[in-house]
């Protein structure tokens, strides 16, 4: 099991047992990393990256009913129109939205 530290020893995850160290890792080289993840388990021509989980949340709170200024502020998106464009919807959204004005 991990624990946060607050040290300045430059780890973020020490294990609570002081014998697992974990460095501060560069955020680039985890995208590449479960993106290149993705294409072992997809296969190469896969359509799915990390970038897609962003997309899936944001959609997912959307539908939720989550304020979308909310969203903006928790994704970090400057314009709302970005957080807009995000925001895919299904047709079960949509008739879910049609039975509550029913």
């Amino acid at each position: 099991m991990f624990a946060n530290t607050q040290s300045d020893d430059n780890y973020v995850f020490v294990s609570e047992r002081g014998k697992s160290k974990t460095s501060v890792m560069n955020p680039i080289s985890v995208i590449r990393d479960i993106n290149s993840y993705l294409k072992d388990v997809f296969g190469q021509d896969t359509r799915i990256t990390s970038h897609s989980f962003r997309q899936t949340l944001i959609s997912n709170l959307a539908t939720a009913g989550v304020n979308t200024k909310i969203i903006q502020n928790l994704i970090g998106h400057k314009s709302i129109n970005t957080t807009y464009r995000y925001i895919k919807t299904t047709e079960v959204d949509i008739m879910k939205s049609l039975e509550m004005v029913r």
